[in-house]
């Protein structure tokens, strides 16, 4: 859309550019910087996990399991 992504500039159909405070608008590092787009990752993150807690599908974390994990890397 003719934005910057990630502090990139990147060409589009459209033509646009982003005005008004950074915190709003991201700044020089795109949209996805904005605190608009932090609240609306915080929301999101808040319902689903919600959500997997009514289910009864939350899963305690690794440390708590007690499973022993490894990265499954080159060099292991």
């Amino acid at each position: 859309m003719g934005i910057r992504v990630s502090g990139f500039e990147v060409c589009g159909l459209l033509d646009s550019t982003t005005a008004g405070p950074a915190i709003l608008s991201g700044g020089e590092f795109g949209a996805e910087a904005s605190i608009v787009a932090l609240l609306a990752a915080l929301a999101m993150a808040g319902y689903f996990t919600r959500k997997a807690i009514d289910q009864g599908k939350r899963r305690a974390p690794v440390w708590r399991r007690g499973e022993v994990t490894t990265s499954g890397g080159p060099g292991c």
